[in-house]
């Protein structure tokens, strides 16, 4: 092989061996950036209340729904959900979950729909009011 070819091959390899750094520094960098955007904690709080009317918004008549468990879910990214923690409901309705790593989660409590929620960056304290639909009681009329 010639001095010139051998001098060829070297710069091929020498702008090849570049590209392939400059590749591994840039997926590097942008897999950093992604990660710094799904780090960090939360939390997720709110009340559990009897809906009596039905319309999902909590009524100032409505009262709190209390002595239940609000269930925590991660939602995987393969959509599978783990258990996370589960919360007491306070004598006044209310339940917390903190130190959350950001991502999707799900809400669950005895009688409440299930609800998704999402914390991050831009959203890492959220407060998600929990409905459990409320009860009638009918009593018997006597008529004589």
């Amino acid at each position: 092989m010639s001095e010139e070819t051998i001098l060829k091959h070297f710069v091929t390899l020498s702008h090849l061996a570049l590209s392939l750094l400059a590749a591994a520094i840039l997926t590097m960098s942008v897999a950093a950036v992604a990660n710094a955007a799904t780090t960090g904690t939360g939390v997720i709080s709110g009340t559990v209340f009897f809906d009596l009317n039905h319309n999902g918004v909590r009524e100032i008549s409505e009262p709190s729904a209390t002595e239940r468990i609000v269930a925590l879910h991660q939602v995987q990214s393969d959509a599978t959900r783990s258990l996370v923690s589960f919360a007491n409901v306070g004598t006044d309705g209310t339940y917390l979950f903190k130190g959350l790593p950001f991502g999707d989660y799900v809400l669950q409590c005895d009688g409440c729909a299930a609800v998704q929620v999402t914390i991050g960056e831009g959203n890492a304290a959220v407060s998600i009011d929990l409905a459990t639909p409320g009860y009638q009681i009918f009593l018997p009329i006597s008529m004589r």
